[in-house]
């Protein structure tokens, strides 16, 4: 799902960037970030648990 938000913030961002709407771009591209820090850690999550636990199986 976070995925579908990185793309969908990330595409507003760039619009309003493209309109001159600074603050709402600005807004945006913080949404974007933290959307995306949130990815990196489930997938890291993922590497060190998840996938481990399928390894030994």
């Amino acid at each position: 799902m976070n995925h579908y938000g990185i793309a969908g913030f990330g595409t507003a961002a760039s619009f309003a960037g493209t309109l001159g709407l600074k603050k709402a771009a600005k807004a945006l591209d913080k949404a974007t970030k933290g959307i995306y820090s949130g990815d990196v850690y489930v997938t890291k999550l993922a590497e060190m648990t998840v996938n481990v636990d399928a390894e030994d199986s």
